[in-house]
């Protein structure tokens, strides 16, 4: 029996019981020319007449190795022409992309060539992109993530399958690999970055996983075995999160809030993962999320509102009142708020009385009494006769009546200012940043807010309280109705 048969028929078990591969299948192949893709593809040209498969070849050179990669990508190319498939070659400058991308080498190259990948599948109309990862790629990942933090769904490890990306490979370790290649005679090229220390799953492949194997010649197929079971385990606990999740997490379309008591109360590893769905739906990431970032967000329900937690991907968990609240940086602050398409709308008064209205659109705004957030919204500016005998003054946040005749300065619809005060008496000022805190305005939201304003009297905060200056009463004859409108 050759030394190649239970290697394919480990692998075709395994495309069967994961559900791989269908009859006629085109498939996009990863072959970069090392020992891992070639094998790969050596195996899928032997299932090709049995699957009816159609494969299509894809080789990345990532401009790092010079002379070296040239061979790798003629070797490529004539092992793909020798059994009839078409190869396709990609060529990106890795290390520029590193820097553009702010990543690393590493990371830019993967990124790079599942690039490639996509855009050949698409090209070919292929179902499917095979790449070539194995046993020890599975250890090598989950020690990995081990290193540097992580829930439940990261020891799994790769998945066989997940979306169009297949592993047929993942049933076999290195070993089984070589010993495949050197029974059916096929050569394969060595990429010489595979001994540079410095990249971090290098170490792991030559440092740290044959010190486990000294523990147990098995370590890494106990590392898989561990990965499989754990996915049995996730099928539970990820329904179980998503339940909680939908109960408990609240999305206002800018933020994600979940209550501090709440989350204390769950336990440890189903609030570990409600963060992390919490990061992952504003990042789409949780590579740069460590076990700390997770733990100092679980801490904020022990500390006093303010207090905050900054992550990678420039989010923010900050303790609010009762809530902690998870946001992305760039809706806080100023920054944002100055590209606004309106800071600070003069309202000429007297062009109103001329004209009888006046509408104004404002963009990016909170509205403190509904405590909603309105990417634009209308507000118009009447002036009307006033008769006290028969008009009744309208009480509500949407919709504010002001005396005309009281007004001394150039009115303004604009952002809040530091010394901005609204009258709460007859002569008792109170500083808006005050009824703010006192409203429980969250912090991300103070400078979305737009008040009418006459210098530093603030008639009225937009969508919330009007102060007691310019105020409607029995004397008075002319009055400036706002009105508020969602779009």
């Amino acid at each position: 029996m050759k030394w190649g048969i239970p290697v394919i028929s480990k692998i075709k078990e395994y495309i069967k019981d994961k559900n791989l591969l269908k009859y006629g299948d085109s498939i996009v192949v990863g072959l970069s020319g090392g020992a891992d893709s070639v094998c790969l593809f050596r195996v899928l040209v032997s299932l090709r007449e049995e699957y009816g498969l159609s494969l299509y070849a894809v080789h990345v050179n990532h401009g790092i190795r010079d002379g070296e990669a040239e061979h790798d990508e003629y070797f490529s190319k004539m092992l793909a022409k020798k059994y009839g498939v078409c190869c396709t070659v990609y060529a990106y400058d890795v290390p520029m992309l590193s820097s553009e991308w702010k990543m690393t080498e590493e990371e830019a190259g993967r990124r790079a060539r599942y690039e490639a990948f996509e855009t050949e599948r698409n090209v070919r109309g292929a179902v499917c992109i095979a790449v070539a990862h194995h046993k020890n790629d599975q250890a090598e990942t989950i020690l990995f993530r081990m290193c540097r933090g992580t829930g439940i769904r990261g020891m799994m490890g790769i998945p066989a399958k997940r979306d169009n990306i297949i592993r047929p490979l993942l049933c076999v370790d290195r070993s089984d690999i070589e010993a495949y290649l050197k029974n059916i005679g096929q050569e394969y090229v060595t990429d010489s970055t595979n001994e540079i220390p410095e990249y971090d799953r290098n170490r792991l492949r030559k440092c740290v996983i044959p010190e486990l194997e000294k523990i147990n010649p098995s370590a890494v197929s106990h590392i898989c075995g561990m990965a499989d079971k754990l996915s049995q385990i996730y099928e539970w606990y990820d329904i179980e999160c998503g339940r909680l999740y939908g109960e408990f997490v609240t999305d206002d379309g800018n933020s994600l809030k979940i209550r501090a008591g709440v989350l204390a109360g769950l336990n440890c590893a189903l609030a570990s993962e409600i963060i992390r769905r919490m990061i992952r739906a504003l990042s789409m990431s949780l590579k740069d999320i460590e076990n700390g970032h997770i733990e100092g967000i679980r801490g904020l329900a022990d500390m006093q509102s303010g207090k905050r937690v900054n992550l990678p991907y420039s989010i923010v968990a900050e303790r609010e009142y009762e809530y902690i609240r998870l946001y992305t940086a760039c809706h806080e602050g100023t920054e944002c708020y100055e590209e606004s398409e309106n800071k600070n709308i003069v309202v000429d008064v007297d062009a109103i009385i001329k004209h009888g209205k006046s509408e104004y659109i404002l963009h990016d705004i909170y509205l403190p009494e509904y405590m909603t957030y309105a990417d634009k919204l209308k507000i118009s500016l009447e002036i009307r006769s006033y008769n006290p005998n028969t008009d009744i003054v309208t009480k509500n946040s949407c919709t504010k009546w002001f005396d005309c005749d009281k007004m001394k300065d150039k009115m303004a619809l604009r952002r809040p200012q530091a010394n901005d005060y609204y009258f709460i008496g007859d002569h008792r000022r109170k500083k808006v940043s005050r009824y703010m805190i006192d409203e429980k305005i969250p912090r991300q939201y103070r400078n979305r807010i737009f008040v009418f304003a006459e210098g530093e009297n603030v008639l009225y905060i937009v969508g919330g309280r009007a102060g007691n200056g310019c105020y409607v009463d029995e004397s008075s004859k002319n009055i400036l109705v706002i009105n508020i409108m969602k779009m």
